[in-house]
């Protein structure tokens, strides 16, 4: 029940976030803003992409032992 909830919510809405920040990134970048201007959205959304990809393989790893 965790590992569906985790697949079908926790997930989703962390990639929902990820692609918020990143859009923020690209127009920060697109005003021609310096990149100590967008460092550390872009640091945010490296950790969550980490963080997304740490979930999907703990949720894969438990459904192959089931």
């Amino acid at each position: 029940m965790l590992s569906d909830l985790t697949r079908n919510h926790v997930i989703p809405a962390a990639i929902r976030y990820m692609n918020e920040v990143l859009q923020n990134v690209r127009a920060l970048k697109d005003a021609g803003l310096k990149a100590d201007s967008w460092k550390a959205q872009l640091e945010i959304a490296e950790e969550l992409s980490g963080h997304v990809n740490a979930l999907k393989t703990e949720i894969d790893q438990r459904q192959r032992r089931q």
